[in-house]
């Protein structure tokens, strides 16, 4: 049986055709990165000028589901999902990025299903409602992002071996 270790609320993946949001679940097994939403705003707002970057934003395609309630099967199948097995990580790095100001990135490196090398990465952003939040009790940006890097550090943690975590490198 699959047993549910943690929950990271939000990972951001940018590509060439935007950004898409995912929602983490952690097992003991694997990771489930979950697609939530597709952001279109930087393109549309390139082709569009701003107003075509909101009407882009509005029309994002957003899904939400509940983690902790969530069978971890039914999660791996749904589109989009990327699906990473624990057992074929062989390093996890997270620090600070110079793509986006006092945010984190995240890269992991994976033994693929063909045994060839894979790497994703993601950045580790704290959903717009914690960013909101926190900001109204009057912490700082930076603070906000750092805390939220250093909570989904510990959750990967937990489903990384012991040699796997000792040879990856973690943000302090």
């Amino acid at each position: 049986m699959e047993n549910k270790l943690a929950i990271v609320p939000r990972v951001v993946v940018s590509g060439m055709l935007g950004e898409k949001d995912y929602g983490v679940l952690i097992t003991d097994q694997r990771m489930i990165f979950v697609h939530e939403r597709t952001s279109r705003l930087g393109i549309a707002a390139g082709l569009g000028g701003v107003a075509g970057g909101v009407i882009a934003e509005r029309l994002a395609k957003r899904r939400e589901f509940v983690y902790a309630d969530g069978d971890p099967e039914t999660l791996a199948r749904i589109d989009g999902s990327i699906v990473i097995s624990c057992s074929a990580i062989r390093y996890v790095r997270i620090k600070p990025s110079i793509n986006v100001a006092s945010a984190y990135a995240m890269r992991v490196e994976y033994e693929g299903e063909n045994g060839k090398k894979t790497k994703f990465g993601c950045m580790l952003l704290p959903p717009e409602s914690e960013l909101s939040r926190r900001a109204a009790e009057g912490v700082k940006h930076e603070d906000i992002l750092k805390e939220y890097a250093l909570t989904a550090q510990g959750a990967f943690k937990l489903a990384l071996s012991p040699n796997v975590r000792n040879s990856s490198q973690w943000i302090q």
